[in-house]
């Protein structure tokens, strides 16, 4: 980080390809939960859809409560619905592609051996 040792930062994205980032000094006595890190944003700033207690959230990529205590460099992500379900967006994206011709099959060469060596 920027050479300050209790800073953390909060992430949210709104739109594909699109974070919002916020850093917050955790105080000089002990460490913030990840509600109170929340409660610290200003209200306007705090990302819509994002219920405290209730939305998943995570430290690094790994989903964690909204009662876990927060170290120094800590990153804290809120967690949305998803806008599509990934299952659907898979095969859409495999017909487009396959419409297009863009789409490879998998194939083994097998070889038989002959029958004359045995």
């Amino acid at each position: 980080m920027s050479g300050d040792d209790r800073v953390i930062e909060l992430c949210w994205s709104p739109e594909v390809a699109q974070v919002r980032r916020w850093r917050l000094r955790l105080p000089e006595a002990g460490g913030w939960t990840i509600a109170q890190a929340w409660a610290a944003l200003p209200e306007a700033e705090r990302p819509a859809g994002v219920q405290p207690g209730v939305s998943p959230v995570g430290v690094w990529g790994r989903q964690h409560g909204w009662e876990t205590v927060l170290r120094a460099g800590d990153r804290v992500e809120f967690y949305g619905p998803l806008r599509v379900d990934p299952k659907v967006a898979r095969r859409e994206r495999y017909f487009t592609q396959q419409q297009s011709g863009r789409v490879r099959t998998r194939s083994r060469s097998v070889v038989m051996p002959d029958s004359d060596e045995a």
